[in-house]
Formats: structure tokens, C-alpha cells, sequence
């Protein structure tokens, strides 16, 4: 084959004619140019398609963290007066217990058959609910740790008082004296000062941490969808 590349057109050549190899040497350049632009836009479109990929993931996250803290403050204020309406009726049921207490012990089955129904008041609903939820691991160690001793507490000493009516049936059918079905009162009334001194404090607790979690989700919903949300930046 030939070396040189021939005119068949109609115009001839003005100079000698060149080989095909040198006019592709000539040519290089502009491969070179064109391949290294082709892989530079490439470049760039990836680079752009990773940071708006990054972007939505980021903005989804968020948008995933705020709908769990809103959800988590719905939770809370549901905890927060389950752990107040737990704390007033304690008192009731104390007082049924003491009444119980200095009653003989046929009266004591009808008392302890009351304080029971006082007692059937308490409820961990809300701390039920908000474990199954899946968000009290948003919450803080010692936030978790006392909200589960409220719910300890109250269903111990439901427990507890719930028991109390078929145990003085045992005692006054048969049992002789008093004493049993005094240290029974006596163990049920212990427990149940205690729970009210832990669960008012849990209950002020709670209450500070929650009025203090709604205002950090309000300013964030704020900031997300102030007028000024979009193009914000932060201050370095």
C-alpha cells in the first residue's frame, strides 16, 4: 500500500503529497484534546451526580430525625401525664391501706378490695407504647433509667395492692390473730411511700426534660422551615 494519500477529488494539489502518517502525527493533538475532555466532562458529571446524591441523602436524614424527635415528643408528653395521674392516685391507695390497717380483719378483705381498684388506676401504657416505638434509644441513658423505674415502681405496687384482697381472705379464713394481715398492710404500705417519693421525683424530672427537648425540636422545625431556610449556612 502506498504511503501517500491521493486526491480524487477534482482540485488538485498545490503542494506535494503527504503521507498518511505524518498528517495523523499532525492530527494527535487534537485526540489528545478531545479525549481528555470527553474524560474530564465525565468527571465532572460524576462529581456532580455524587454531591446531589449526597445532598438528598443528607436532607432525608434530616427529614427522617425531625419526623422521629416530633413523634418522640408525642411520646413523651403521653409519659409525662401517665407518670402525674400514676403519682396522685398513690395517695388514695395509701389511704385505703391505712383505713385497712386499723380495720379487723373482715373489713380488711372489703378495704384491700378497694385499695385494688384504686390500684387497677395505675398504668404504663405510655411507656409501653413509647418502647415499642423503637425511640427511646434517642433519649439519654439517665432519661431511659428513670422512666423505667417509674414503670417498675407502678407495676410492682399494682401488683402488689391486686394481691392484697385474696391474701386477707387467706388470713381471716384461716389464720388466727391479727399479725399476718398487718405485715402485709405494713409491707404494702412501704412500698408504696416509696413509689410515691420516687415517681414525684421521676415526675419533676421528666416534665424539666421534656419542656426542654420541645423547645430544641421547635427551634429545629424553625430552621427547616423558616423563610430563610433554603441557602442557609452555617457561621464557621
Amino acid at each position: 500500500m502506498s504511503p501517500y494519500l491521493y486526491n480524487f477529488g477534482n482540485i488538485p494539489y498545490s503542494m506535494s503529497q503527504v503521507p498518511w502518517y505524518i498528517q495523523l502525527v499532525e492530527k494527535w493533538p487534537d485526540f489528545v484534546v478531545t479525549f481528555f475532555g470527553v474524560l474530564a466532562g465525565a468527571y465532572l458529571a460524576y462529581r456532580i451526580e455524587r454531591k446531589v446524591a449526597h445532598s438528598t441523602l443528607s436532607t432525608e436524614r434530616s427529614l427522617e430525625e425531625s419526623r422521629d424527635q416530633e413523634y418522640l415528643l408525642v411520646h413523651l408528653d403521653r409519659l409525662k401525664i401517665e407518670i402525674r395521674d400514676n403519682q396522685q392516685t398513690v395517695p388514695k391507695v395509701i389511704e385505703a391501706l391505712n383505713k385497712a390497717l386499723i380495720a379487723d380483719r373482715h373489713r380488711r378483705v372489703i378495704l384491700l378490695g378497694w385499695a385494688a381498684k384504686l390500684a387497677g388506676g395505675l398504668s404504663v401504657a405510655a411507656y409501653e407504647n413509647l418502647s415499642a416505638s423503637g425511640l427511646l434509644r434517642l433519649l439519654p441513658d439517665e432519661i431511659q433509667a428513670s422512666i423505667f423505674d417509674a414503670r417498675q415502681r407502678t407495676a410492682n405496687l399494682r401488683a402488689m395492692v391486686e394481691a392484697g384482697e385474696p391474701a386477707m381472705s387467706f388470713y381471716a379464713s384461716h389464720l388466727d390473730g391479727d399479725l399476718p394481715g398487718e405485715t402485709h398492710i405494713k409491707d404494702i404500705l412501704s412500698y408504696s411511700h416509696t413509689t410515691y417519693d420516687g415517681l414525684k421525683t421521676i415526675k419533676e424530672e421528666i416534665f424539666k426534660f421534656t419542656g426542654q427537648f420541645k423547645e430544641r425540636v421547635r427551634a429545629r422545625t424553625r430552621n427547616e422551615t423558616g423563610p430563610d431556610a433554603v441557602g442557609r449556612r452555617r457561621p464557621k
